[in-house]
């Protein structure tokens, strides 16, 4: 079994390519688009976020309305550190989403970036629409791993834990200032 792997791997690119079965509409083999999604995912991999972002687009072109690709290039902007960008390109891609999978993937991926941002209101709001989605009977991706219940529950907590902890830090920030007023003045 080994060896076969082995020798696989060492077929030409060509004899490689003349194996993969390939479907323009993507139904009984490869299409297009997910070829160069594919090429797009191996640049990103490999960190070349450039590349990968050009890729990305490239395929968005073969198949505007597919969120996918739209994803793609915003997690690209997030790896980036572009979090406008990003949560830009998410919008574009929740228009396109279809089903709740995908709209489950797109609230995740905002309410992260709204939390890395600390717009810590807006990211509760968006755990608490992510938490909503897939609680429905329809998301029963948690047992495939396609979307995770528990993140928004403690994304949720630990946003209100921060503000509870503001909260008494600027009562103790107050007291600090007043007790040094006091003893300024004396």
């Amino acid at each position: 079994m080994m060896l076969l792997a082995v020798a696989t791997l060492a077929l030409p690119v060509a004899a490689q390519d003349a194996e993969v079965r390939r479907d323009p509409k993507g139904v009984t083999g490869a299409s297009p688009y997910l070829e160069q999604l594919k090429k797009a995912d191996n640049a990103f991999v490999a960190g070349d976020y450039p590349a990968a972002q050009r890729e990305f687009e490239a395929a968005i072109k073969l198949d505007p309305k597919n969120p996918l690709g739209h994803t793609r290039v915003a997690q690209v902007f997030i790896a980036k550190g572009e979090l406008v960008a990003a949560f830009d390109r998410l919008e574009v891609a929740s228009r396109f989403a279809s089903d709740l999978v995908q709209r489950a993937k797109v609230q995740f991926l905002q309410a992260d970036i709204r939390e890395r941002e600390g717009k810590l209101t807006q990211a509760k709001t968006r755990w608490e629409g992510y938490q909503k989605l897939v609680a429905l009977p329809e998301a029963d991706g948690a047992s495939t791993g396609k979307v995770y219940p528990a993140t928004a529950v403690e994304r949720i907590r630990r946003i209100d834990d921060k503000a509870v902890r503001d909260a008494d830090y600027t009562e103790v920030k107050t007291r600090i200032e007043n007790r040094e007023k006091e003893l300024t003045s004396k």
